[in-house]
């Protein structure tokens, strides 16, 4: 019955993939940026064969890793906001699991994002240029 369950919980809750918003903002003095994303996803279904969860877990893989729990939020809470920092240019993928007394569910549908590969740009111009006055001793003719 149990695994029976677990297998109707899956579909439920791969059925509710989560989504994401997200955006990165380059450091003016590293060459990391700051992402953040913001995961949201539906509830899963309570019926006669599910009970509710107590919590879900987002997780969070980066470069093809494994799954890392980033965090919990209660089952009245679908969205969850990852703020991390990234070199640019790297696959990162997210999933949520529900979590009661009975055990967890399998995860979610993930949904990847490949940050943005960070702009090089030329510096800013030397502000302040000015001239001195030299001893004339320093001047050559």
């Amino acid at each position: 019955m149990k695994i029976f369950l677990l297998a109707a919980a899956f579909l439920l809750l791969a059925a509710s993939a989560a989504s994401a918003q997200k955006t990165c903002m380059k450091s003016p003095t590293a060459a990391i940026q700051t992402c953040t994303v913001t995961l949201s996803w539906t509830a899963s279904v309570v019926d006669a064969t599910h009970d509710a969860p107590a919590l879900y877990t987002p997780r969070r893989s980066d470069g093809g890793a494994t799954m890392t729990a980033i965090g919990n939020v209660a089952a009245n809470v679908l969205s969850f906001q990852n703020v991390f920092n990234d070199t640019g240019g790297v696959s990162h993928c997210w999933d949520v699991v529900a979590t009661n007394v009975g055990g967890s569910s399998p995860p979610a549908t993930a949904v990847c994002w490949t940050t943005p590969a960070l702009q090089k740009s030329a510096p800013a111009a030397p502000p302040n240029t000015t001239l001195s006055n030299l001893p004339l001793a320093n001047l050559d003719s």
